[in-house]
């Protein structure tokens, strides 16, 4: 089955998706219309389904014969039953509370009643041990500032997600991400996107006490006040994007804070038996975050501060021969909060500052 999608007894995907959006590469799923991506219980009726918690049972006298064992519940042993389909969708342990798939998605609901939002994707996968919930933000109900930029570029405007799990995996996850989730392989992108570089984007709730409270909480603190945030964050990108930097304003603003020149350390000395190394990797950082800045995703020909950002991220989040950390969760934790991090919100501090400087 395609993607691990989910099939319903009609033999369609149990999956939908914006059609103005594009139909998925596995062409499976139910398209909506543009009056559609506001029927938010419509949509709901179709991604929800009965949640159980159950013992496990085990052998009372594990040594006894097959035909003389008695069973008993297993001490804090529990599965999350689906009883419609009759699944066992993973063990979960005594504190594990459940959040159905309508419970973690009607956190979105308002934002698509009041139509700031519209629905893009949703699904249910692995039988139903994993099912998302995906919105499109609707920039006709955002400011003139955010209609400009975002529509100019819609790449810059994420989508708004809830993603659940019933198997004991994880806690349900909610945020922002510039994936448009259709299948397995997608919502696995979002959730690495979640535990990496864009973890500040996103929320996770795991199935404890009050889940369902907690849920609540956290996407009010995720998505109220959306309409106002993106008005100044375009407000942001518009001044960036309409800066243009001097060659040494550059030097001085990025390359200095991702690639300093060693020669002006003080400290530096160019006797030591691998100064000159030292020198010639500088250069080949200096170089390449100058490239993408001239010449990187997008680029109009514009040496702009948004570009130079731009370009600066995507070598500190990409370039891992010249910017290396120790692999997997260390390069993650140094691009949330640690070296790398602290270089990217520096560039974007400096550049917002030159902007500024010049609107005036």
């Amino acid at each position: 089955m395609a993607a691990e999608l989910e099939y319903r007894a009609d033999g369609t995907a149990n999956l939908f998706f914006a059609a103005s959006g594009g139909t998925p590469w596995h062409r499976e799923g139910i398209p909506l219309t543009a009056a559609q991506q506001f029927d938010f219980d419509g949509a709901l009726d179709r991604l929800d389904y009965p949640l159980e918690k159950r013992h496990y049972f085990v052998p009372e006298d594990p040594d006894a014969e097959p035909d003389r064992r008695v069973y008993v519940q297993g001490q804090g042993a529990y599965y999350v039953w689906r009883p419609d389909t009759k699944r066992v969708l993973g063990p979960v342990g005594s504190a594990y509370e459940i959040v159905t798939n309508r419970q973690a998605f009607e956190v979105l609901k308002p934002l698509v009643e009041e139509r700031v939002a519209a629905l893009e994707t949703g699904g249910v996968l692995r039988d139903g041990a994993d099912a998302w919930l995906l919105v499109r933000w609707n920039l006709e109900r955002f400011g003139p500032h955010a209609r400009d930029v975002f529509a100019r570029d819609g790449g810059l405007l994420p989508y708004a997600t809830v993603m659940a799990n019933h198997s004991g995996r994880r806690g349900v996850m909610l945020g922002h991400t510039a994936i448009r989730v259709v299948c397995a392989n997608t919502l696995g992108a979002a959730e690495t996107e979640a535990a990496g570089a864009g973890s500040a984007q996103w929320v996770t709730v795991s199935h404890k006490a009050d889940a369902r409270s907690k849920l609540v909480e956290a996407a009010e603190t995720m998505f109220a006040g959306v309409v106002e945030r993106f008005e100044v964050i375009a407000r942001q990108y518009r001044l960036l994007m309409g800066a243009r930097l001097t060659d040494e304003a550059f030097d001085r603003l990025v390359l200095d804070v991702v690639a300093p020149d060693p020669r002006f350390d003080p400290r530096f000395n160019p006797e030591a038996k691998l100064a000159e190394v030292v020198v010639e990797r500088a250069m080949r950082k200096r170089a390449e975050v100058r490239r993408l800045w001239l010449e990187g995703k997008g680029h109009d020909g514009e040496p702009t501060a948004w570009y130079a950002y731009n370009g600066a991220a995507e070598a500190l989040d990409h370039n891992r021969s010249l910017w290396p950390t120790r692999a997997g969760s260390w390069r993650t934790a140094s691009l949330l909060d640690g070296e790398l991090g602290r270089m990217k919100n520096r560039v974007l501090d400096n550049l917002v500052g030159y902007a500024v400087a010049l609107a005036v």
